[in-house]
Order: structure tokens, then C-alpha cells, then sequence
């Protein structure tokens, strides 16, 4: 799960430790590019989606198909997570964000 603020051209982006994929390759490309500073907490480390594939007897496998890979870190996040620029627990986010863009303004 994730939440974009923009405020005056000031881009936060709020993600939780549950943050999978989609939202983990957002937040991840936001970040590399220098569009927002992320807040939050570190999320969950899943970058390669996965297939099921049914090896018999009722065994199924689950094997990674396809990697997103950043054209500016040459990385991604499997395994580390998206690591915010300020860390706070998930319920501190917003109010984080808030100190950050009132400091941002006074500037």
C-alpha cells in the first residue's frame, strides 16, 4: 500500500512494510529519479513476481518470471526493500511528511 502528496511541487510518497511489486517498483522509481522523498517504513523485498508451476503429486512451485530493473541504480529492491529516505513506523508516516514539507516551505 502507498499514498502520493504533492504539495507545492513537494512529492511525498508513504509506504508500509506490506508494500509489494507494483507498489515497491513505484516507490522505487520515484526514488531513484529524485521525484519524492519517500517515507515510511522499509517494505517487503518482493521484486521478481512469481508463477505457479506444478512440478506432480501435488507439489507446486513457485519460480520467479520476469525482474524490474532500474535503469539508473542497475539494481532493484528483492530481498532489501524500498528503503525510505526517512524512516518512521507506518503511523508516523503523514505527520512526518507534514514536519518535512513545513520545513521545505520555510526554506
Amino acid at each position: 500500500m502507498f499514498c502520493l502528496l504533492n504539495i507545492n511541487n513537494l512529492s511525498f510518497l508513504f509506504i508500509l512494510v506490506y508494500t509489494e511489486i507494483s507498489a515497491e517498483d513505484f516507490s522505487y522509481t520515484l526514488q531513484a529519479t529524485k521525484r519524492a522523498t519517500i517515507v515510511g517504513e522499509t517494505t517487503s523485498g518482493g521484486a521478481h513476481p512469481t508463477g505457479q508451476f506444478d512440478v506432480g503429486q501435488g507439489f507446486l512451485a513457485f519460480i520467479p518470471h520476469s525482474r524490474s530493473i532500474s535503469p539508473i541504480t542497475k539494481t532493484d529492491w528483492e530481498g532489501t526493500g524500498v528503503i525510505p529516505d526517512v524512516q518512521v513506523p507506518a503511523d508516523q508516516a503523514l505527520q512526518k511528511a507534514i514536519e518535512l514539507i513545513v520545513d521545505a516551505k520555510s526554506k
